[in-house]
Formats: structure tokens, C-alpha cells, sequence
């Protein structure tokens, strides 16, 4: 078959064989063999792109680009694969940072791919996927340089006629994830009044998502205010859940329960993410304070938390069985857990609880959630101050809750 064409009948079988592949050896041997038996197109290394990148691969992909090389240059569609697969296997796990040597060439990559098929100068559909897909790819990276090509991408695509709705949307979260608020606000603002675009429930969960990484709890409910309140726009249960996140990041337990509590309030469904997310808080809470109703709240998430776990990954599992085995020890033996042994849950291991120094159980160490409600800036500004004087707090009584109890309970 010519190698300029993508995607020929003769090699479906070969196709079909990479995406079944399950060790990276097997894999490189489908393609060899396709390539010497004559049966290849450039439509076998984009099935063999896409099974490194669904598996996470680094090193295969790479190999296979390479053999791709070797053959033909990149087609639109199989540049776009490739840099999908990029994305996914930047990452070892899905649920961990990406990788700190792959990130660093990642963006060299996608753009050798760029370079070897290049914008075709009209408003082709693979160019669209293209953008957006590697605008993506800054999005993860997520650095200075990643920024200056997202600026790039975006004045391309606007130039060359090829900007969609999902290109605004990555590229106002890119903007957020640098807090260039001005900008984000003007592009939000000419999607909602001039409807240039149109920003959904995936843009504003997205925008949430990057306030979160920020540990910036204020921006994330300014953001809430304006776009869900104010301007009406559609929110879910992942946009619920994102919101939540920023202030469980933030070190924020009372402000992870009064937003469950609102997502309750308003009709939306607790899955495991949002439920494991709130019985957390509620366990700092009742090991700040250790009262009575606390203990019980706990109680109560624990077991809406356990009906939910029959159908959830192994990994949320996991995390339901640490929970109700600190809460045990925490009722049974609170003097042995200090603040640091309660965080169980994946995002309060990242967040600002787990970075202070350790409090012990029944000190009070959290925020009083008296006057909690954010509708106000000034209200806003007082909450600080009273977070700092905690976080002085908790610095000059660290010692003392260091020798309370193992950093970790499980």
C-alpha cells in the first residue's frame, strides 16, 4: 500500500492484533512482523500509538515512533494519536503526577510531531483535533514553555480557521492554571455575552480543577459564584466534586462539608469520589474536636460510604477499608492518631493538613466554621486571618503533637 494513505482493508487484521497486545514485547513484534510481511500503512503504528497510550507505555511509544519514521512521515490523524497517547502515558498511573523525566520531554516530542505533519493551512478536522488535543498536552505539562505554545496554538487556530469551543475551553483553563484571571475572565465573558463560544459543565469543572491544584479556595468559590450562580450554568456531580477538592486541598474540612451539604441541598447524587472526599473532612473534624455529634456524622457517612463501595474500583475500595479502620482507632484510642494519621484519602495526603505540622486529637485545631459562608470578600479575608493564627498555632504546638502518634495510621 502507498504509505500516504492512512488506512488501507489489508491491514484490519494486523490492526486488530496490536489493539489485543498485552505485554510491550508482543506488541514491537505485531509491528515488525506487519512491517516485513508488506503488510503496512500508517494506520497500524496509530493502532499500535493508541495501544502504547491506553496501557501507558512510554518507552514502547516511543520505539514505535521511531519504526513510524522509518517508514512514513506522520498523516493528521496518526499525529494526533500519537500525541493523545502522549498524554496518557505521561503518566505511570492515572491517579499520580505525571512522570518528572517524561514531562520534561514531552513537549520536544509533540512538537517533532508538528514539524513532520505540519497545519495544512485550512480548517481541516485534524488540525481541530490536533490543537486541542496538544493544548491538552500543555494543560498537563503546565509550565512556562507549555504556556507560550498554548498562546501559540490558540493565535494558529484562530488564524487558520480551525478553533472550536473545545479549544476555548483548554485554553481558559490553561490561563486559569497560570492565574492570569484577566484574561480568563475577558475569554469567559466573550463566550457568555457575545456567545463567540459556548462554556459548559466541562469548562467550569475544569476551571474549578485548576483553582484546586492552586490550593486557592477563594478563586474557586468566585469562580462558583459567577459562572453557576450568577450566569446559570449547568453543574454535575464533578463540578460539585471539583469544588469540594479545593477546599480539601486548602486544609478546609468545614468547607468540604458546607459545599456536600449545598450538592445535597441541590439534588445531586453522591457518588465515591464526593462521598470519600466528605467522610474525610468529617473525620478531621471529629478528630479536631472529638464531640459526641461529630463521632456520629462520622458514623453516618461511613455507612452511606459502604453502600456505595460495592461498585466502586479496587482503589476507592481501599480507601473506604483505611477510613473506617481510622475512625475505629480514632473512637477507640484518639490519643494515638494525630493529625497527619487521619489523612487517609488521596487528596488530603496533598493537601495542607498533611503539610503542617501534626496536631492532637481534641485540640481544636481546625478553623471554627462560624461565619463560613464566602459570599463575602470580607468575610473571605477575615477567614484568613483566623487560618493563619491556626497554622501559627499549629506550628508552635507541633512538637507536642509530633509525639502523639505514628505520621500514619494505616
Amino acid at each position: 500500500p502507498d504509505a500516504s494513505q492512512g488506512r488501507t482493508r489489508f491491514t484490519s487484521a494486523d490492526r486488530r492484533a496490536i489493539q489485543y497486545s498485552n505485554t510491550e514485547q508482543h506488541l514491537l513484534f505485531l509491528v515488525r512482523a506487519s512491517r516485513d510481511a508488506g503488510r503496512i500503512d500508517l494506520s497500524v503504528f496509530g493502532a499500535a500509538f493508541q495501544r502504547c497510550g491506553q496501557v501507558r507505555w512510554w518507552e514502547t511509544l516511543q520505539q514505535v515512533r521511531n519504526l513510524q519514521k522509518e517508514y512514513a512521515p506522520l498523516a493528521g490523524i496518526q499525529r494526533n494519536i500519537y500525541i493523545t497517547a502522549l498524554c496518557r502515558a505521561v503518566r505511570v498511573d492515572p491517579g499520580k503526577p505525571a512522570e518528572k523525566h517524561r514531562l520534561q520531554e514531552v513537549l520536544r516530542l509533540a512538537r517533532e510531531a508538528w514539524s513532520e505533519c505540519p497545519f495544512d493551512g485550512g480548517a481541516g478536522e485534524d488540525d481541530a483535533i490536533g490543537v486541542n488535543t496538544t493544548l491538552r498536552l500543555c494543560s498537563i505539562v503546565n509550565n512556562v514553555e507549555s504556556l507560550t505554545w498554548a498562546e501559540e496554538l490558540w493565535q494558529l487556530s484562530g488564524q487558520s480557521g480551525c478553533r472550536t469551543d473545545i479549544t476555548a475551553m483548554v485554553y481558559v483553563t490553561i490561563l486559569e492554571q497560570h492565574q492570569l484571571y484577566a484574561q480568563v475572565e475577558a475569554l469567559l465573558s466573550q463566550g457568555i455575552d457575545k456567545n463567540l463560544w459556548v462554556p459548559n459543565v466541562v469548562a467550569l469543572g475544569s476551571l474549578i480543577n485548576a483553582a484546586a491544584e492552586l490550593r486557592d479556595w477563594r478563586r474557586a468559590n468566585k469562580l462558583w459564584r459567577w459562572l453557576a450562580k450568577d450566569v446559570g450554568m449547568e453543574v454535575n456531580y464533578l463540578t460539585w466534586s471539583a469544588l469540594a477538592k479545593a477546599h480539601a486541598l486548602a486544609g478546609r474540612p468545614y468547607g468540604v462539608l458546607r459545599v456536600v451539604a449545598e450538592a445535597r441541598a441541590e439534588g445531586c447524587e453522591l457518588e465515591m469520589e464526593l462521598l470519600e472526599v466528605a467522610v474525610q473532612a468529617q473525620l478531621f473534624v471529629a478528630h479536631s474536636t472529638l464531640k459526641p455529634e461529630d463521632f456520629e456524622a462520622l458514623r453516618i457517612g461511613l455507612e452511606e460510604l459502604k453502600t456505595k463501595s460495592a461498585q466502586a474500583t479496587k482503589w476507592q475500595q481501599r480507601t473506604c477499608g483505611r477510613l473506617h479502620a481510622a475512625a475505629q482507632q480514632l473512637a477507640r484510642a484518639p490519643d494515638t492518631l494525630n493529625s497527619r494519621s487521619v489523612c487517609v484519602e488521596h487528596k488530603s495526603l496533598r493537601s495542607v493538613l498533611a503539610e503542617l505540622p501534626p496536631r492532637a486529637a481534641g485540640t481544636n485545631y481546625l478553623p471554627p466554621p462560624d461565619n463560613d459562608d464566602d459570599d463575602d470578600d470580607d468575610d473571605d479575608e477575615e477567614e484568613e486571618k483566623r487560618e493563619d493564627e491556626g497554622r501559627s498555632s499549629a506550628a508552635a504546638a507541633g512538637a507536642a503533637g509530633a509525639d502523639a502518634a505514628p505520621s500514619s495510621s494505616s
